[in-house]
């Protein structure tokens, strides 16, 4: 299901009240699919794609400067496919996905281990580089070039550090805190869990798995199972995504003129990959 705020929320009638803080009207939606979910401030953060172009560029620019020093350097040589979704919110208020949660428990499907490893090896530096580093001054000398004409202090994370604070509110907005409390409930009533959210359940030190050949156990997909259920039982996410939407909206209103200067930022930097690489940039 595709979910645009504009044409399919409506806003509710009523605020709470949380202390002495009036809570904006949430924005109401039932079964949402936080897959392919879309909130305010999304569309300013910089893609996944966007990410791999300018770090496509910022490589080139180093690769070329070790050259001047004798140096023969490659990194990130091959950065795979990137995400398509430029922000994903799977499971971000916790899992409603009850048949992967039966089968996986919170372990990744092989199909997201595959993508785990490809970043792994990603991220590994190739031998030729410990054997001769880089001069100090080209990578510092990359992003001069990669980010000139951009705003003063120009932060590429400025819109996610905005959606953080949305969400830091949301989860201790009175809304969402009575559906967390209900989750508890479901959960005692479920299996006798005791998890304070569903966060603190996903990330439980017993479930961390070693890799693919280390399955779930059984215990981790009862409580998993329990998750998924319960949160569809009580409408967590539901409400959560709701709640946060409107904060993304009210810090978009708010932050206009500086996400309107983090825009022209992101476009001379792309420009600029641009024409590093001798290639267009990617749309989103």
């Amino acid at each position: 299901m595709s979910w645009h705020l504009a044409a399919l929320i409506v806003i509710s009638g009523c605020s709470a009240k949380r202390g002495d803080t009036l809570e904006p009207p949430a924005m109401v939606v039932t079964g949402i699919d936080t897959a392919t979910l879309s909130l305010p401030l999304d569309p300013y953060v910089i893609s996944p794609a966007e990410f791999q172009f300018i770090t496509q560029a910022e490589n080139a620019l180093t690769e070329g400067c070790a050259r001047k020093f004798g140096v023969a350097w490659s990194f990130h040589a091959d950065l795979g496919k990137a995400d398509t979704k430029p922000v994903r919110h799977d499971a971000q208020w916790g899992s409603t996905d009850e048949p992967r949660a039966r089968q996986y428990g919170y372990d990744p499907t092989p199909e997201e281990w595959v993508e785990i490893e490809r970043q792994r090896r990603t991220n590994e530096s190739p031998n030729d580089t410990k054997i001769s580093p880089i001069p100090e001054s080209c990578p510092a000398e990359a992003r001069r070039k990669l980010y000139e004409g951009v705003m003063p202090n120009f932060d590429p994370n400025y819109p996610s550090v905005l959606s953080y604070e949305a969400e830091s509110k949301t989860w201790a907005d009175s809304r969402v805190v009575a559906k967390v409390t209900a989750w508890r409930k479901c959960m005692k009533l479920a299996g006798g869990f005791t998890y304070p959210n569903p966060i603190k359940a996903g990330a439980d030190p017993a479930w961390r798995s070693e890799g693919p050949n280390a399955p779930a156990s059984e215990r981790e997909k009862s409580v998993a199972t329990a998750d998924a259920q319960c949160n569809k039982k009580v409408g967590l996410s539901d409400t959560a995504a709701a709640v946060d939407a409107t904060y993304h909206q009210e810090l978009v209103d708010k932050n206009r003129p500086q996400l309107a200067a983090f825009e022209r930022s992101k476009a001379v930097v792309l420009g600029n990959a641009a024409a590093i690489l001798g290639r267009p940039g990617p749309t989103r």
